[in-house]
């Protein structure tokens, strides 16, 4: 995160909560995360595989919100 919104990193350090539009970015940011980690066959890294892990936990968080 601090290497891609560096602000958004710091804001997220300090607080328990995010807003809706702070959660959307969020999401975005790790989808391009996860897309960047890609292999060559088009198969998630470990590290994308990790990212995928947290996405879908940021998503799931996200949907118990709505």
């Amino acid at each position: 995160m601090s290497r891609r919104d560096p602000a958004l990193s710091k804001k997220l350090a300090v607080t328990d909560t995010v807003s809706c539009s702070d959660a959307e970015l969020i999401v975005s940011i790790l989808c391009d995360e996860f897309i960047d980690n890609l292999d060559d066959e088009w198969e998630p890294t470990e590290y994308g595989k990790a990212i995928s892990d947290l996405l879908q936990r940021v998503n799931a968080e996200k949907l118990d919100g709505m």
